[in-house]
């Protein structure tokens, strides 16, 4: 099935592409402006760092993402073990009744 809209795949490597790009067009930039080595450096060093920010919040929102699902899967087994305890609580009740129902039942007919 074919989409129009792009996969994350795809948008990903078309932003990695266009930021390639763009960091080729800055360094084109700076060598025809004839900054210095060191301020190429720092702007390279910029670059970089601007980079591992954005890896970190990407990594930020998968560790999210994985907590959120863990979170559910806990309040599931949380609300499962409810339940469980109910049911044997209904169960314990109704078996303190029946032997209270035929003790009577037996001390009425004598």
């Amino acid at each position: 099935m074919s989409s129009t809209y792009p996969s994350y795949q795809q948008f990903q490597q078309d932003q990695q592409q266009l930021q390639f790009q763009q960091a080729q067009q800055a360094q084109q930039a700076l060598n025809a402006s004839g900054l210095s080595t060191f301020t190429q450096n720092v702007r390279q060093a910029q670059q970089q760092l601007m980079q591992v920010q954005q890896d970190l919040q990407q990594a930020q929102s998968q560790i999210d993402i994985q907590l959120d699902a863990q979170k559910r899967r806990l309040l599931e087994t949380q609300q499962h073990v409810e339940q469980v305890i109910q049911q044997m609580n209904t169960f314990v009740q109704a078996s303190q009744i029946q032997p209270q129902t035929q003790s009577s039942t037996y001390f009425r007919q004598n």
